[in-house]
């Protein structure tokens, strides 16, 4: 999934697929995964995407934080999670 009209910005969505698809990649015995965006993107990722930022200040709990569930799939992934960042991230 893609988010260009966002400049790649991370959204809950996004980050869960991308943890997802790094638990089949594990289960494949896909031996490398390299993270990037689209051919010709101008950005790699703007980052989180703020309009999913959580209201008042409160931190949602680690177990339900997207951002927190795909560090655990990319430093979980049996083999190198390369990001190839084209352009500015």
């Amino acid at each position: 999934m893609r988010n260009s009209a966002k400049r790649n910005a991370l959204s809950h969505r996004m980050m869960d697929e991308r943890a997802v698809a790094l638990s089949d990649f594990a289960q494949e015995k896909i031996r490398v995964a390299i993270l990037r965006a689209e051919p010709g993107a101008p950005v790699w990722s703007a980052g989180h995407d703020i309009s999913e930022l959580p209201v008042c200040g409160a931190d949602p709990p680690r177990d339900a934080d997207p951002m927190e569930a795909i560090l655990r799939a990319v430093r979980s992934f049996p083999g190198p999670a390369i990001a190839m960042a084209h352009g500015s991230a």
